[in-house]
C-alpha cells in the first residue's frame, strides 16, 4: 500500500503545486479530472511542465527522507521535464492535437530519464578552481 501512496503523491502532488503557483481553483484533480486546457505563453507553459514533473518527485524524496533528485549535482531530472515540456509545446505550435502532443512530451521525457539511469547520462558538474595569483 506504501507504493501505490508514494506513486499517487509523485503523480497528483507536481500538478497539485502547479496549479496552486497558476491561482487555479480548485486544481485540476478537482475540477476538471480528466484534462488540463493550457492557455499561456510558450514560456509559462515550459515552466509549468518542469513544475509538474518536479515537485512531486520532490514531495517523494522528502517524505521518503531521501535526498531528493532534483538537488543531486549532475542528475538528468529537471532537463528531462524542460525537454518534454519543450516537446509538447513544439508539437502543438505544430499544429498537432494534444493528446499526440503529450505522449511525445511523455516519450521524450522518460527516453532522457530511462538513458540517464540506464547508461550514466550526467550533467557536467561546476567545479571551483582556486583563485589566480
Amino acid at each position: 500500500m506504501g507504493i501505490v501512496f508514494i506513486g499517487a503523491l509523485t503523480a497528483v502532488g507536481g500538478g497539485t503545486l502547479r496549479d496552486l503557483m497558476l491561482g487555479r481553483d480548485p486544481v485540476f484533480w478537482v475540477g476538471e479530472p480528466g484534462f488540463v486546457v493550457l492557455a499561456a505563453g510558450p514560456v509559462i507553459v515550459v515552466i509549468m511542465g518542469i513544475a509538474t514533473g518536479s515537485f512531486g518527485g520532490l514531495m517523494r524524496d522528502v517524505v521518503c527522507n531521501e535526498v531528493p533528485l532534483v538537488l543531486k549535482q549532475g542528475e538528468l531530472y529537471l532537463t528531462c521535464a524542460f525537454c518534454g515540456a519543450a516537446a509538447a509545446l513544439v508539437m502543438v505550435s505544430l499544429g498537432w492535437p494534444g493528446a499526440p502532443a503529450l505522449l511525445v512530451c511523455g516519450g521524450v521525457t522518460f527516453a532522457l530519464r530511462a538513458g540517464s539511469l540506464i547508461f550514466g547520462w550526467r550533467l557536467p558538474v561546476y567545479k571551483a578552481r582556486p583563485p589566480r595569483a
